[in-house]
């Protein structure tokens, strides 16, 4: 079962959140901490994926080889989760995996920060369910990732 990972984006993202990990005032740094939490809110919401995946720590450092050159314009972002997804299907055993297909572009019209982390954890969920995976033996039952 996916995982709501809205305290994932808080820690990262929210400064008036308790565990938050502090403001950061270099663009490297902030870009590192845009990866770091994306990383790990990634793997916590997969990691109990449904069909279960062997590749869940696979598909986390897929994603963060692929958002190394991350910058301002989104595509590499979107290619990273998208590299995430990939690598988590590879490991369903039993199963013919298809990720999401539509690239991943989370938004948020939220005035507060804690309203956009919540927007954030219900896309991914969302957008994670989208992918599929068809059991290879009979019945050849095909279900959404859940």
């Amino acid at each position: 079962m996916l995982n709501d990972v809205k305290d994932k984006f808080r820690k990262g993202f929210d400064p008036e959140y308790n565990d938050y990990l502090g403001d950061v005032t270099d663009m490297e740094t902030a870009k590192q901490r845009a990866i770091d939490t994306w990383s790990e809110a990634l793997f916590e919401c997969a990691k109990n994926i449904t069909p279960a995946s062997t590749t869940a720590s696979s598909a986390r450092s897929a994603f963060e080889s692929a958002a190394e050159g991350m910058h301002l314009d989104g595509s590499i972002f979107s290619a990273a989760v998208s590299s995430f997804a990939s690598s988590l299907g590879s490991g369903m055993v039993g199963y013919a995996a298809v990720p999401p297909a539509a690239p991943f572009v989370p938004t948020s019209s939220e005035e507060n920060y804690e309203g956009m982390c919540g927007d954030f954890s219900d896309q991914l969920i969302d957008w994670l369910k989208t992918g599929s995976a068809t059991l290879i033996a009979p019945p050849n039952t095909i279900s959404n990732w859940s």
